[in-house]
């Protein structure tokens, strides 16, 4: 099913949309008060749309938060290794669970390939920057383009308290830090930036190895 250009509902809520080959409209944003987490979901589709995306895996996918909405004009396929996310999975419309890690990927999925990698709220886990970069090479042979977020925790507003010395997380990520690990894991980045939600600070990209990607969206979105 093909997805066109993003459009303006004109309404007092200013949602965008996107309008699949049937006329269905598909919101980018809720109407219930933005979060980090609708604004997060939001990019991430926004971006699997301007790529094209009709093949996507989601991996640590968890409950498929972050890819219900892309399911809705891709098959996506989530990877994760918490048994419990399958029902709540498959309620969401997602094609299809696969119980692993990262780690197993290349046994579990064999030689399929996708057109979209999700690694969001990823790479936090990664016990340092080698292993961050594994984990992107891993992901870039599975698919044609890594989209990614990650927590930029040392931006966080205190207030909102969360993540700062949480225990799974690994690796507290800089601009700097981020940009080497990109780099030295692809051969191009598409994008990447911050985006500060209320309080809460990530970071964005998409990485490839291929030269015929193209991704065509403003910094900030």
């Amino acid at each position: 099913m093909s997805v066109g250009q993003p459009e303006n509902l004109e309404d007092k809520f200013g949602m965008q949309v996107y309008r699949l080959a049937d006329g269905t409209l598909i919101p980018l944003f809720t109407l219930t008060l933005p979060t980090a987490a609708v604004l997060r979901t939001h990019w991430v589709t926004h971006v699997c749309a301007r790529l094209g995306a009709r093949t996507v895996l989601d991996i640590g996918g968890g409950n498929g938060a972050n890819s219900a909405i892309v399911a809705k004009f891709a098959q996506v396929t989530v990877l994760d290794p918490n048994p419990e996310c399958e029902s709540l999975v498959k309620t969401r419309g997602i094609h299809e669970f696969i119980r692993g890690t990262i780690q197993d990927s290349r046994k579990l999925l064999g030689k399929r390939k996708f057109d979209v990698v999700l690694m969001c709220e990823l790479l936090e886990h990664a016990k340092d920057q080698d292993e961050a970069e594994a984990w992107l090479k891993i992901g870039l042979k599975l698919g044609k383009t890594v989209v990614l977020t990650t927590p930029y925790e040392r931006d966080w507003n205190p207030q909102v308290g969360g993540a700062f010395g949480n225990p799974d997380h690994k690796i507290y990520w800089t601009p700097w830090t981020l940009a080497e690990t990109l780099l030295r894991a692809a051969d191009r980045i598409l994008y990447f930036d911050r985006a500060r939600w209320m309080g809460w600070s990530y970071f964005l990209a998409a990485v490839t190895n291929r030269n015929d990607v193209q991704l065509n969206i403003h910094p900030g979105i």
